[in-house]
This record gives C-alpha cells, sequence and structure tokens, in this order.
C-alpha cells in the first residue's frame, strides 16, 4: 500500500519559507500544493548539500498560472566572458542585464513553439518576444548546448496549477526568476481584445488583433519579469530524526487576469439581391414564379437571363450573397442564481441584460463573425491541492469561468434587395429572417418540434399559422419559454452555430393545397413545389455545372448533399454557417408563405413582416423577421482546437465535410443535439467566407 504525507502550506503566504518536516522511514510519497516527491528522492538524499525549491504563481491572488517559466540565475563565469561564442548567447552577469538586440534576462521563447499546455500543431506565443533557445538550436548548435546545460540547468515551467519544482539546487543565495506572457497561460491566455474591453489597455499598444513586437520587454503589456532572492537550504536529514527541508518561493502576478472568454465563430449567407420567399400576388402567375414576391424570373429575363436559368438563381447556392452580420449579445448576469435559470423562474426584461460592445470583442467581415466574450459566472479559486474550487461569484478574488447567454443575428441595413419595390404599400417590406441562438419549440406537437419527427407529416394551412386551442394568453406564456431559453458556455473554449433548416412545402393535388412538414433530408417528395418552400431552408438545389450541394461538385461552393434525389440540402443540421432566407410581405396573411417561415404561430393572425411592439429579450421589441423556433431550431456546438487545426491542416479549402470524414469524426464537434441522422453537416462559408481560415487570420488559432 503506497503511504503518502502531505505538507500543509497555505500558498501566496510569504511567510514559512523553509518548511521543515519530519517523515517515518516508511513514506512513499510527500505531496506539498500539487506536486509530488517519491520514496527514491527523498531517502537518498539525506545529508545532501543541495536543496528542492516548490513554489506557485498566483494570479488575481487567488488561481494558479499555468505555463509561467522558473529558474534559478547562474550569472556567466568570467572565463565565458572571454568567449565570444558564449557570451553572443548569454551575456549575464545579473537578471538586469540585456543581450545584444535589447533584450533583459528572460525564459521567453524565441520562436512559436508546441510546448506542453497546447495541442499538437498548435503554436504559441503568437508573436514570441524572447531569447530563450529553443529544443532543436540547443540539440543541433554545440554553443547552445553548453550555455543550456551551464546556466539554464536549473529552470522548469509551472503546471496547469501554476506550481513547480527545481530539485538538486547547491544550496546558497540566488537570484530566482519568473517569466510570463499572458497571452500564452493556458486557460488563463488573454487576447488583446480582451485586455482592451476588460482591463482597459489601450488599444495603441495592439496591431489588429496581436502584440506589437518589441525587444524592450518592459514596454510591452502581456509580458511580465520577477525576480527574487532566494536561500536554497538543503533539504537534508539525518539518521535520527528524519527530518527534511523544502525551500519555498511564490510569486505573485502584478498583470491583473481577465476572466476566461467563450469564443463563437461563424458565416452565414442569405439569397440572391432579386429573390424573396412569398407568393407571387399577379393572378394566373405561373407557380414557378411563386418563389419571389418580385417576379425574379421577370427580372431576370428583363436582363436577357432565361427563365431556366432564373428558378437556377431562386434556389442554387451559387445564386446566394455575403454581407456584415449585425449581432446582439445578451447575458443573464449572475445575479440570478443558476438553479433559477434552469427553472426559468427569472424575469425575461430585467434578468436578461443587452452587453455592450465594449464589454466584448467583434470582428466581422462578409459573411463571418468571431465574438470573444468574458465569462460572468460560476467563480473559482485555487485550493491548496491545486484544484480550482467554487467561491461566491461576490467574493472578490477568484476568476469566472462560465457564461450564460444568447446571441440575436440577422444582416446589418446596407444588404438591400433590388429593384426597390416603391408600388406596393408601406407596409410590404423585403428582409432577412433573423434569429435568436438558442431557440427549439418550447411545446412539442403543438408548435411543431421537429425533435420528434421522423418522417414527414401533414398539417393544414390553418393550423400551420395558429396553435388550436391555444389563447393569447397561453401562446404568450410559450413565448416567454422561448425567451428564457439561453445556453451555458465554458471559459476558455471555442464554439460555432448549428441551425436546423426544417422543410414545409405544398403539394398541390387535385384542386387542395395541402402543406407538408418534414424533417428528414431523404424524404424524396420534399423537393415537390420547392420553388414555393418556405418553411425552413427552402431547398437550396445545385447540379455539377453550378458548382452547388452536390457530393461531386468542386470549390468553392461544395457541400455535402444529405440524400435528396435533387442534389441539395434541407431538413437537417448545418453546423458552423447559417442560411438567413429572405422573405417579403406581399397581400393578406392567409395568402403568405411566409407565414409559415416567421412566429406568426405565438401571435395569431399578427403579420411578422412589420414592425410591432411584442417582447423579444431583455428591453428589445419587434419580433418581426424572427425566424420561428420549431422549423428554424438553433444552437451552439462546441469545436475543439484539435479539429479546427485538423481542418486547417488537412483540407486546407474544403468548405464543405461530414463528422464521417476524416479527420473530422470528433465526438465534441459532433454534438450532443438530436439530428435526424447519425451524420452531421459542416460548412465553412460561401465564396471568399470560410469561418475555419478566419480564426487563423485573426489569431485565435496559430498553426
Amino acid at each position: 500500500m503506497n503511504k503518502s504525507l502531505r505538507i500543509k502550506v497555505n500558498p501566496g503566504e510569504e511567510v514559512n519559507k523553509y518548511i521543515k518536516v519530519k517523515i517515518d522511514q516508511d513514506v512513499d510519497t510527500l505531496e506539498i500544493l500539487s506536486l509530488k516527491i517519491g520514496q527514491t528522492d527523498i531517502y537518498s538524499s539525506f545529508n545532501a548539500n543541495y536543496g528542492v525549491l516548490i513554489g506557485r504563481v498566483l494570479g488575481n491572488n487567488s488561481v494558479g498560472i499555468p505555463n509561467a517559466k522558473i529558474s534559478v540565475f547562474i550569472p556567466i563565469t568570467e572565463e565565458d566572458k572571454l568567449r565570444p561564442e558564449i557570451l553572443a548567447i548569454y551575456p549575464f552577469e545579473t537578471v538586469r542585464d540585456k543581450d545584444q538586440e535589447g533584450r533583459k534576462y528572460n525564459l521567453l521563447p524565441r520562436v512559436s513553439v508546441n510546448n506542453p499546455f497546447l495541442l499538437p500543431g498548435e503554436y504559441s506565443p503568437i508573436v514570441p518576444v524572447g531569447s530563450f533557445p529553443t529544443k532543436e538550436e540547443i540539440y543541433s548548435n554545440p554553443a547552445f548546448l553548453e550555455v543550456y546545460e551551464k546556466y539554464y540547468k536549473f529552470t522548469t515551467v509551472t503546471n496547469n496549477s501554476g506550481d513547480y519544482m527545481i530539485y538538486g539546487v547547491p544550496i546558497g543565495t540566488y537570484d530566482v526568476h519568473m517569466s510570463i506572457d499572458v497571452t500564452d497561460i493556458g486557460t488563463y491566455s488573454m487576447t488583446p481584445a480582451t485586455m482592451v474591453t476588460q482591463l482597459g489597455y489601450s488599444a495603441n499598444l495592439f496591431s489588429s488583433n496581436k502584440i506589437k513586437f518589441s525587444t524592450d520587454l518592459d514596454t510591452l503589456p502581456n509580458i511580465e519579469l520577477q525576480t527574487a532572492s532566494v536561500n536554497i537550504r538543503p533539504f537534508w536529514g539525518d539518521a535520527d530524526n528524519y527530518e527534511i527541508g523544502i525551500t519555498r518561493q511564490d510569486f505573485k502576478i502584478r498583470t491583473t487576469l481577465a476572466s476566461p472568454t467563450v469564443t463563437i465563430f461563424g458565416a452565414g449567407f442569405t439569397d440572391h439581391k432579386y429573390a424573396a420567399w412569398g407568393r407571387d400576388d399577379l393572378v394566373g402567375a405561373d407557380p414557378k414564379d411563386s418563389i419571389s414576391a418580385m417576379g425574379i424570373n421577370r427580372q431576370l429575363e428583363a436582363e436577357g437571363i432565361s427563365r431556366e436559368d432564373g428558378i437556377k438563381f431562386n434556389t442554387g447556392i451559387e445564386s446566394k450573397r455575403l454581407g456584415q452580420f449585425k449581432i446582439e449579445v445578451y447575458t443573464i448576469p449572475n445575479r440570478v442564481l443558476m438553479e433559477d435559470i434552469l427553472s426559468g423562474d427569472f424575469d425575461t426584461t430585467s434578468d436578461i441584460v443587452l452587453l455592450d460592445t465594449s464589454q466584448y470583442s467583434e470582428i466581422l467581415d462578409d459573411g463571418m463573425f468571431i465574438l470573444t466574450i468574458p465569462c460572468n459566472r460560476d467563480k473559482k479559486i485555487i485550493s491548496e491541492n491545486g484544484e480550482l474550487v467554487a467561491t461566491t461569484d461576490d467574493n472578490p478574488v477568484g476568476i469566472f469561468t462560465k457564461f450564460v447567454g444568447m446571441v440575436i443575428i440577422d444582416y446589418g441595413p446596407e444588404l438591400t434587395m433590388e429593384p426597390e419595390n416603391k408600388s406596393r404599400s408601406e407596409r410590404n417590406r423585403t428582409d432577412r429572417g433573423r434569429i435568436k441562438i438558442p431557440q427549439y419549440a418550447p411545446e412539442p406537437n403543438v408548435i411543431h418540434d421537429f425533435f420528434t419527427f421522423e418522417t414527414s407529416e401533414s398539417f393544414s394551412t390553418e393550423r400551420a399559422g395558429t396553435i388550436i386551442g391555444k389563447t393569447q394568453e397561453e401562446r404568450i406564456e410559450l413565448n416567454e419559454i422561448w425567451r428564457k431559453q439561453a445556453f451555458t458556455f465554458d471559459g476558455g473554449k471555442l464554439y460555432s452555430v448549428a441551425k436546423f433548416n426544417g422543410a414545409a412545402y405544398e403539394d398541390i393535388h387535385e384542386g387542395v393545397s395541402e402543406w407538408h412538414y418534414s424533417t428528414t433530408g431523404t424524404t424524396t417528395n420534399k423537393t415537390r413545389n420547392s420553388w414555393r418552400n418556405a418553411g425552413g431552408l427552402p431547398v437550396i438545389t445545385s447540379d455539377d455545372a453550378l458548382q452547388g450541394l452536390s457530393t461531386n461538385a468542386t470549390p468553392p461552393y461544395q457541400q455535402g448533399s444529405n440524400n435528396l434525389t435533387v442534389s441539395s440540402f434541407v431538413g437537417e443540421w448545418m453546423n458552423m454557417c447559417i442560411y438567413f432566407p429572405q422573405v417579403y410581405n406581399t397581400s393578406t396573411l392567409e395568402n403568405l408563405d411566409v407565414s409559415r417561415m416567421l412566429t406568426t404561430d405565438v401571435y395569431d393572425n399578427t403579420d411578422m413582416t412589420i414592425e410591432n411592439s411584442y417582447k423579444v429579450v431583455g428591453t428589445r421589441t419587434d419580433l418581426s423577421y424572427f425566424l420561428r423556433s420549431d422549423l428554424h431550431q438553433a444552437t451552439f456546438i462546441e469545436v475543439p482546437k484539435e479539429d479546427v487545426i485538423n481542418i486547417l491542416q488537412n483540407a486546407p479549402t474544403s468548405k464543405g465535410f461530414k463528422s464521417t470524414e476524416p479527420p473530422f469524426d470528433s465526438v465534441p464537434l459532433i454534438g450532443s443535439y438530436k439530428s435526424t441522422g447519425s451524420v452531421k453537416y459542416f460548412y465553412r462559408g460561401i465564396y471568399s467566407a470560410d469561418c475555419i481560415a478566419f480564426l487563423e487570420r485573426n489569431g485565435i488559432i496559430n498553426i
């Protein structure tokens, strides 16, 4: 049986720098902080003329800092000062001296490296500013090897708990040095965006989303160097008393740590500038014209484009377009207890708060976005043995580890339809659907919950426009449930968006119009009258010539078809990329196909293409153009960094892929949300949009 002895310490205190402990001879393991010393080291070291140095690096006086570099400084000898090849590498008589490039003594890497706190294939720091040699330099250059073995032999890094141990240091007084780069400290790594938005640093200190390079380490906001004078005492004992001694030196970094952040990214697209979903109100119009209330085919014909090609423009992926998103981030503050969030016992106006854009980072480009949001609940502090433990959210020390909230995404006003239709009444507008994430149908089988449907179901037009048997108050209460749907994010992780693209299509037979709602992409008759599909993702059709969603299409638009008889994507979840259908209101509500796309199930016979005063979340009002939560369920998915690295390294140009295609068979990426099939579909964006490459371009991933 393994017998261990724990040495009790109080991390962060400046007392008790030399810890003496009497032990039994049969102790197998000595535990201190999160560190362990084995039996061989304990009993072979009695009467030793060297010591053991341990300590913890603390941030915010409460959490251990990983990847802090620690060394026992050894001055250059007089002999080595006369050797140019050594002096050029290591000119340091004191920790205050600088090298030939103006850098003070430091332990920071000269180049980006794949350190133990990173995934294979990811390199950091993004901007290396240090002078510490790489392993390759040490092994291949005799001068570097000599310097390393002579002057850096008592060097280490802190573990995930912020603890370090240096064994075998000769007894005596030394300068013990610490170097950290706060953009490269594992879970607590900060970005320039978080340093500006959370800590008030000037944006002038940074270049884009990166630290500006400088060899004057004192001017860099992300670098902190500290030195403490430490008397290394012997790790000693005798045959009678069995006493050992351990020297301890903790460090508290001066830099305030921002809370860990959540990164959400994604892509999206909408319809052609002439196309909108909704019934054409011209009497006798061909059903194939009905996909556009403004007569897309007539407009295209006026430009010399044939009717046949015009139809393809309506549904083909190559006809879609990009624009800049308009995003709002909402949170449920930590004054609302987590158990109340889970039970729904909170107010959707006062307890859902819109974050000001100064409180988080937003990077936008056509068809792409990255949000970096600080955590604001579930505060943790580090325990003596190196574990993060919960504390109260109002504790002045500690660090938040989770974020609870939701986002609303739509397109900005610069993405317009052409030409503007000025002949219709003011109430007739064209716009794109907007969506709240997360959202799902709050009541199965009343509002059409696609989690429950496995095959095509048929409903009457009346049921599509209202909730049978529900009063107005009951419908509003259902929308309160929708408002309360939020997502819990873990700090330090990457997330993307996922949206279900439901199918709703009209089947006209023997003069009877029947609408079908279905969820499986394999339902072949889903493509029937697909031009009038207005329920969710209007079927995006394509063929090889159009470079569309076909499995044998070629980039730049390739996406996997989900087995429809016509190569297209519908009735399934699309991950990382959201299609925002463009809709148009033409005449009376009961004649509108778009009534099956928007939120008319909740507010009976209310035209949701017209600005209104209905509550959304927080203090926001106006539910117009919000997509229905049953046909457009949406959530967030965790995207492990290793998957992003695999995609960038092994499929740099593939826009579309499936969860079953190597290297994408990842349990976290596939997610736990219910889909209609075992295969998940991922799309990185259309045209120039590529939300995965966007992460690397903005320094979120560094390979």
